[in-house]
């Protein structure tokens, strides 16, 4: 198959947004959960974190460019810290659901029936269905370019 952008623009929506997101193969699904310095708590999907190193233990995500209200990016950029949560079959709907676009003062959390859980000493939220949970210091955030 041979595609250019025209013919990928000639797609209906739907299919070509599906044809995209596949183009790189398998990705992670994770939840990351941040909350603002005032304390309202945001949870949003990212299938875009990746390895980068092992000693020192270092990972990635990518985010969409801020042009319009990013909660998540706000938010970690401002406490320092945020979780990468594992999202599995039995939370696949509820985390899916995240990416809506909620307002600023509702909780993914409380929009989508999953719940917050916190370690001390550590102020963002994990996705307590999580099976797997991971808290993360931010090092280096660089805006798109």
């Amino acid at each position: 198959m041979h595609l250019t952008t025209d013919t990928l623009k000639d797609l209906p929506r739907g299919e070509r947004v599906n044809l995209i997101n596949s183009l790189s193969g398998f990705k992670s699904a994770n939840l990351v959960g941040t909350r603002s310095e005032s304390g309202q708590e945001n949870l949003a999907m990212v299938g875009s974190c990746f390895h980068i190193g092992a000693d020192p233990a270092l990972m990635g995500m990518i985010l969409r460019p801020h042009s319009v209200d990013r909660h998540s990016l706000e938010y970690l950029q401002g406490s320092g810290v945020y979780t990468l949560n594992q999202v599995h079959a039995d939370i696949l709907e509820a985390a899916h659901q995240t990416a809506a676009r909620y307002p600023r003062e509702i909780s993914e959390f409380t929009a989508t029936g999953l719940s917050p859980a916190y370690l001390p000493d550590f102020s963002a939220p994990f996705v307590a269905q999580a099976r797997i949970k991971l808290g993360m210091a931010v090092r280096k955030c660089r805006p798109w370019r």
